[in-house]
Protein backbone atom coordinates (compact mmCIF):
# COMPACT_ATOMS: atom_id res chain seq x y z
CA UNK A 1 0.00 0.00 0.00
CA UNK A 2 1.17 3.53 -0.77
CA UNK A 3 1.89 5.21 2.60
CA UNK A 4 0.29 8.60 3.16
CA UNK A 5 -1.37 10.71 5.79
CA UNK A 6 -5.16 10.60 5.48
CA UNK A 7 -5.74 14.31 6.01
CA UNK A 8 -3.47 15.20 3.07
CA UNK A 9 -4.81 12.86 0.38
CA UNK A 10 -8.19 11.43 -0.55
CA UNK A 11 -9.06 7.87 0.52
CA UNK A 12 -8.59 6.67 -3.07
CA UNK A 13 -4.89 7.62 -2.92
CA UNK A 14 -4.27 6.33 0.60
CA UNK A 15 -5.88 2.95 -0.03
CA UNK A 16 -4.22 2.36 -3.38
CA UNK A 17 -1.54 -0.26 -3.96
CA UNK A 18 -0.06 1.78 -6.81
CA UNK A 19 1.45 5.23 -6.78
CA UNK A 20 -0.82 7.77 -8.57
CA UNK A 21 0.36 9.04 -11.96
CA UNK A 22 0.62 12.62 -10.67
CA UNK A 23 3.11 11.42 -8.03
CA UNK A 24 5.09 9.48 -10.66
CA UNK A 25 5.32 12.58 -12.85
CA UNK A 26 6.40 14.69 -9.87
CA UNK A 27 9.05 12.14 -8.93
CA UNK A 28 10.37 12.00 -12.51
CA UNK A 29 10.57 15.80 -12.70
CA UNK A 30 12.31 15.87 -9.32
CA UNK A 31 14.90 13.32 -10.52
CA UNK A 32 15.58 15.38 -13.65
CA UNK A 33 15.77 18.65 -11.71
CA UNK A 34 18.14 17.23 -9.11
CA UNK A 35 20.74 16.12 -11.66
CA UNK A 36 20.14 19.14 -13.90
CA UNK A 37 20.79 21.56 -11.03
CA UNK A 38 24.20 19.98 -10.43
CA UNK A 39 25.00 20.01 -14.17
CA UNK A 40 23.97 23.67 -14.49
CA UNK A 41 26.19 24.66 -11.58
CA UNK A 42 29.22 22.76 -12.88
CA UNK A 43 28.83 23.85 -16.51
CA UNK A 44 28.14 27.48 -15.66
CA UNK A 45 31.05 28.00 -13.26
CA UNK A 46 33.54 25.79 -15.16
CA UNK A 47 32.76 26.74 -18.78
CA UNK A 48 30.37 29.64 -19.23
CA UNK A 49 31.35 32.11 -16.51
CA UNK A 50 34.11 34.54 -17.39
CA UNK A 51 35.62 37.64 -15.80
CA UNK A 52 33.23 39.97 -17.67
CA UNK A 53 30.24 38.43 -15.86
CA UNK A 54 29.51 39.78 -12.40
CA UNK A 55 29.41 37.49 -9.40
CA UNK A 56 26.31 39.07 -7.90
CA UNK A 57 23.54 37.64 -5.68
CA UNK A 58 21.31 36.91 -8.69
CA UNK A 59 24.07 34.94 -10.42
CA UNK A 60 24.83 32.98 -7.25
CA UNK A 61 21.15 32.22 -6.62
CA UNK A 62 20.58 30.96 -10.16
CA UNK A 63 23.81 29.05 -10.71
CA UNK A 64 24.83 27.83 -7.26
CA UNK A 65 22.11 27.92 -4.62
CA UNK A 66 19.72 25.81 -6.69
CA UNK A 67 22.23 22.95 -6.59
CA UNK A 68 22.71 23.34 -2.83
CA UNK A 69 18.94 23.41 -2.17
CA UNK A 70 18.30 20.37 -4.36
CA UNK A 71 21.07 18.44 -2.62
CA UNK A 72 19.63 19.38 0.79
CA UNK A 73 16.21 18.29 -0.41
CA UNK A 74 17.63 14.92 -1.48
CA UNK A 75 19.22 14.42 1.93
CA UNK A 76 16.17 15.54 3.93
CA UNK A 77 13.50 13.71 1.92
CA UNK A 78 15.68 10.61 1.34
CA UNK A 79 14.13 9.44 -1.93
CA UNK A 80 15.30 5.98 -2.94
CA UNK A 81 17.55 6.11 -6.01
CA UNK A 82 17.22 3.49 -8.73
CA UNK A 83 18.87 3.02 -12.15
CA UNK A 84 15.74 4.37 -13.89
CA UNK A 85 16.16 7.62 -11.93
CA UNK A 86 19.57 8.11 -13.57
CA UNK A 87 18.22 7.39 -17.05
CA UNK A 88 15.54 10.09 -16.78
CA UNK A 89 18.01 13.03 -16.61
CA UNK A 90 20.19 11.46 -19.32
CA UNK A 91 17.13 11.20 -21.57
CA UNK A 92 16.24 14.82 -20.80
CA UNK A 93 19.81 15.89 -21.68
CA UNK A 94 19.68 14.06 -25.00
CA UNK A 95 16.29 15.60 -25.82
CA UNK A 96 17.68 19.05 -24.96
CA UNK A 97 20.71 18.43 -27.18
CA UNK A 98 18.46 17.39 -30.08
CA UNK A 99 16.34 20.48 -29.44
CA UNK A 100 19.41 22.73 -29.61
CA UNK A 101 20.40 21.18 -32.97
CA UNK A 102 16.88 21.74 -34.33
CA UNK A 103 16.92 25.29 -32.89
CA UNK A 104 20.18 25.95 -34.76
CA UNK A 105 18.95 24.32 -38.00
CA UNK A 106 15.75 26.40 -37.87
CA UNK A 107 17.85 29.61 -37.63
CA UNK A 108 16.80 30.32 -34.05
CA UNK A 109 18.56 33.17 -32.30
CA UNK A 110 18.94 34.33 -28.73
CA UNK A 111 17.99 37.82 -27.54
CA UNK A 112 21.30 39.17 -28.89
CA UNK A 113 20.80 37.67 -32.36
CA UNK A 114 23.36 34.88 -31.91
CA UNK A 115 22.48 31.51 -33.52
CA UNK A 116 22.71 29.50 -30.30
CA UNK A 117 21.13 29.27 -26.88
CA UNK A 118 24.43 29.16 -24.97
CA UNK A 119 27.92 29.68 -26.38
CA UNK A 120 28.85 26.06 -25.59
CA UNK A 121 25.98 24.99 -27.87
CA UNK A 122 27.22 26.88 -30.94
CA UNK A 123 26.67 24.35 -33.70
CA UNK A 124 28.80 26.44 -36.09
CA UNK A 125 31.61 24.58 -34.29
CA UNK A 126 30.14 21.06 -33.82
CA UNK A 127 33.27 19.62 -32.20
CA UNK A 128 33.15 22.23 -29.47
CA UNK A 129 29.39 21.91 -28.99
Amino acid sequence: MFPCVNFLFPEKVCNSDEMPNAFKIYWMLHNITLILSVCITIIYWAILHNESMPVDPNNILIHACNCVFMFLDLIIVAYPVRIWHVLQPITFGLVYCIFSVIYYAADGTDRFGRPYIYNVLDWNEPGKA
